[in-house]
């Protein structure tokens, strides 16, 4: 016979309604507690009857994901952690891509599929830009000139290269440019993918890396891990970005109510062969 919630709440020695707390994933259920619901589920092999629990609550157990574009593998995987997260609550979700189109984030934000799901998790691009305090590419800028600083060094406008896209082309042309009579002694990039690009660039052209140039990423994707010389990276955490978002959307739909709240993951820089100056002979 199928477990029933009556079932996990005898296994776990708890209420039915803490399992349901847990099922639901609302916050208010101590480590130790959900721990013990969520190992009662496991060996019961329980699974909640979505229909039913909907019917219940008005919810479509549906949300959505809105990213800029599954090509790029941080938001890829970005949307592998979303889901796994949202699984962990029942939930399905409807990944879309916005292809950084003012026009579609606009449709994705005015609610046109809102019959169709209960929140939405949205990545934006075109309308961050419009305000300079969120766009990612004027963070990291600001960072890279923070750190020159810190090291007493100016910031040379001539060694900004400009890419239209965070793609491997665009970091590959983006390195062509910077690489006149003397290439930089170091390069970083504002997502792996550039630095990728920019890595085939250098190698083409008979640079070594690191020995002769350093190369320097940010997002920790998978493909870094695997390039030759295996990419250094800034890794962002991902997993807990998407489970602190599925979290935050978990207490909307809850009833939680209030200011908005801004939410900062651990970051780790992760230093591989393309900055080790000893990582070869």
């Amino acid at each position: 016979m199928r477990a029933r919630l009556k079932d996990v709440a005898e296994r776990a020695g708890v209420s039915i309604k803490t399992v349901s707390n847990v099922v639901n994933g609302h916050p208010h259920v101590s480590a130790a507690t959900r721990e013990r619901v969520q190992a009662a589920i496991a060996e019961l092999s329980y699974r909640p009857n979505l229909s039913a629990r909907n019917l219940r609550s008005g919810r479509s157990g549906v949300v959505a994901l809105a990213v800029p574009d599954l090509d790029n593998p941080y938001f890829a995987e970005l949307a592998t952690h979303v889901i796994s997260a949202a699984g962990q609550r029942g939930w399905t979700v409807l990944v879309d891509q916005t292809q950084g189109d003012p026009d579609k984030e606009r449709l994705v934000v005015g609610g046109s599929r809102s019959h169709l799901i209960d929140g939405l998790l949205f990545s934006p691009l075109a309308l961050a830009q419009r305000a300079p305090s969120a766009a990612t590419a004027r963070l990291r800028l600001k960072g890279y000139r923070q750190a020159l600083a810190a090291c007493g060094l100016a910031a040379d406008p001539s060694l900004i290269a400009h890419a239209p896209a965070w793609h491997r082309t665009g970091g590959a042309e983006a390195m062509a440019a910077l690489l006149g009579a003397d290439a930089p002694d170091a390069v970083f990039c504002f997502n792996d993918a550039l630095a990728l690009g920019a890595l085939r660039t250098l190698l083409s052209r008979g640079y070594r890396v690191p020995q002769d140039v350093m190369v320097m990423g940010f997002d920790d994707i998978e493909d870094g891990r695997f390039a030759t010389p295996s990419l250094s990276t800034v890794s962002p955490g991902k997993a807990l970005i998407a489970e602190s978002a599925v979290s935050l959307l978990a207490d909307r739909l809850a009833g939680a109510t209030g200011e908005p709240r801004e939410v900062r993951v651990p970051h780790r820089l992760t230093p591989r062969e393309s900055s080790l100056s000893g990582a070869f002979p």
